[in-house]
């Protein structure tokens, strides 16, 4: 009601009686006017409260989450072997291979494993297709073991200079990954 007398002051009172049927309608806005500033003075205070509090629960996920990722788990110290079957020329597939053998090496850090590239697949040990090159010295020097098909090389004219320096040759790709699995290696095929 103080905005409402303030609206009224220095005016006629004709005018007063004609004002006075939309203060009416205004007088409950009027009334809230007056409290805004204690309002808003108290969501403010709670805003900021609450801003901290979320700040500090981001902050306290975030450092949880790094710790957790930091923190890789071993899953099993047994020394599993397992032969990966590549055989897409699929650069996304090259990239998600890299980071499961990265990944299985950390929770199996034991494991033996052998990645058999033929057909489509050979790309991703040549050279001039490869965008995993640094990967796949990094994953070698972890100790696996990359292989490439001679029937896929012979049927495309790749050369043994054209591949990895880190990749070793087999007469067929196909039966290397046979030969393992009569060995009980586990079987993976790499891809989506």
């Amino acid at each position: 009601f103080c905005q409402t007398k303030r609206i009224f002051a220095g005016r006629s009172s004709a005018t007063v009686k004609k004002s006075a049927k939309n203060s009416e309608k205004w007088a409950f806005l009027s009334q809230t006017a007056c409290h805004l500033p204690s309002y808003f003075s108290f969501i403010c205070q709670h805003t900021v409260n609450m801003t901290k509090i979320y700040c500090l629960f981001v902050a306290l996920l975030l450092a949880t989450t790094a710790q957790a990722q930091s923190e890789a788990r071993v899953a099993t110290t047994e020394k599993l072997k397992v032969v990966f079957h590549l055989t897409s020329n699929d650069t996304l597939v090259h990239k998600a291979l890299a980071k499961q053998l990265a990944n299985f090496l950390v929770a199996a850090p034991k494991a033996k494993i052998e990645v058999v590239c033929h057909n489509n697949g050979i790309a991703f040990l040549q050279i001039s297709a490869t965008k995993q090159a640094e990967k796949i010295r990094e994953l070698k020097a972890m100790g696996v073991d990359f292989v490439a098909c001679e029937n896929t090389m012979r049927e495309r004219k790749i050369k043994r200079e054209e591949l990895v320096g880190e990749c070793r040759t087999v007469p067929s790709g196909v039966v290397e990954v046979v030969l393992k699995q009569n060995k009980g290696w586990a079987y993976i095929k790499a891809g989506f």
